[in-house]
């Protein structure tokens, strides 16, 4: 979830942050996430291993996140 990210983003030990956006609860808490990582100028790895549905909210994150360095 975002407070394990930003727990570890203020450790700062991730060169690439990458998260599921199914695994941790939605679109709004991935955009939190990306939020955090965006604060930490940290490059953001869209993961997706589920399917269309999860294919789709990823494009619509693609649109709004500005530190989106790969989206796979």
């Amino acid at each position: 979830d975002r407070f394990r990210f930003a727990e570890v983003a203020r450790l700062n030990v991730l060169d690439w942050w990458q998260s599921d956006v199914c695994h941790v609860g939605g679109l709004a808490k991935m955009k939190a996430i990306a939020i955090s990582a965006e604060i930490q100028f940290q490059p953001l790895v869209r993961h997706n291993p589920i399917g269309a549905v999860a294919t789709t909210m990823n494009l619509l994150l693609a649109a709004v996140i500005p530190t989106l360095a790969i989206l796979k």
